[in-house]
């Protein structure tokens, strides 16, 4: 994709569970790649932005802005951890429920 579009280009993906960082070299421009996670849009309006070491730290706050113009609550996770912001914190209730 890196090869296909325009300079100005930033790639997010939305996977629940694959770390920016696994998937950033083969966008071609890993330095313009970054998790844009959106949970369940009609039920909670958060959107968890992630980098990854090498994301541009220019591009978090752009994305911040595009989260709150699509009506959602950005949430910055500064450590990639599979499953986000909503299944870690859902692993963590369960783990605690059975103790």
């Amino acid at each position: 994709m890196g090869e296909l579009a325009p300079t100005k280009t930033i790639f997010t993906t939305n996977t629940s569970y694959l770390l920016p960082s696994q998937l950033a070299s083969i966008s071609g421009r890993p330095e313009k790649f970054c998790a844009f996670h959106f949970h369940d849009v009609f039920y909670a309006r958060v959107v968890d932005i992630m980098p990854h070491a090498d994301t541009n730290p220019t591009l978090i706050p752009l994305l911040e802005e595009l989260g709150r113009k699509l009506n959602q609550v950005p949430v910055i996770v500064k450590k990639e951890s599979p499953g986000y912001i909503f299944n870690f914190m859902l692993m963590a209730l369960i783990g605690a429920a059975e103790n």
